[in-house]
């Protein structure tokens, strides 16, 4: 199966765990934009053939942050959006969201195993006119490998980019590893 190739990919807290997905959407994609608070120096040593443009932005800020993820995106065609934002972040994730959920972009969103139920981030999204949002909306949940119905450890950096590559690649939703519970 050829990978699907993308104009623009946005990024959103793809520089620590998700370093991996960055580089390998990166490749896929005319243009990356790199969005997290010192994305310009976890990127500093990136190769510039990958075409990747780093934005410093708090989330915490959440008008400066969605501004500045409009601007840097401004006269793109996103299609590919992966989000990795904490709690802190949900008023800037849920601007977000909306935003995209209403072009024709994948949207790929990675829950830690604290977060609620994907299925109520899914009915949040805009239905403009009843209808189902325009674009796809998939969910990575992060938990655990457990032993015997034990927690042994939390998943590695590589096992969750694997999963995000995976939900990204067979446009499914995905649970990584065993949630609590």
């Amino acid at each position: 199966m050829t990978p699907t190739r993308y104009d623009t990919s946005l990024l959103i807290g793809a520089t620590g765990m998700l370093a991996r997905v960055l580089a390998e959407v990166a490749a896929r994609s005319t243009r990356t934009v790199a969005v997290a608070r010192h994305a310009s120096h976890s990127l500093a040593a990136a190769p510039a053939e990958m075409g990747i443009l780093p934005v410093d932005l708090d989330w915490r800020d959440t008008d400066a942050f969605v501004d500045g993820v409009a601007a840097a995106t401004a006269g793109c065609r996103v299609d590919l959006v992966v989000l990795w934002m904490h709690g802190t972040g949900k008023a800037a994730t849920d601007r977000l969201l909306d935003r995209y959920a209403r072009t024709d972009c994948t949207i790929v969103h990675v829950l830690s195993s604290a977060a609620p139920d994907p299925a109520a981030f899914r009915a949040a999204l805009p239905h403009p006119e009843g209808r189902p949002p325009r674009g796809r909306y998939l969910t990575v949940k992060l938990g655990a490998v457990t032993e015997d119905g034990r927690f042994r450890r939390w998943l590695t950096h590589d096992e969750i980019a694997g999963a995000v590559l995976s939900a990204i690649d067979e446009g499914r939703d995905i649970v990584a590893g065993t949630l609590p519970g």
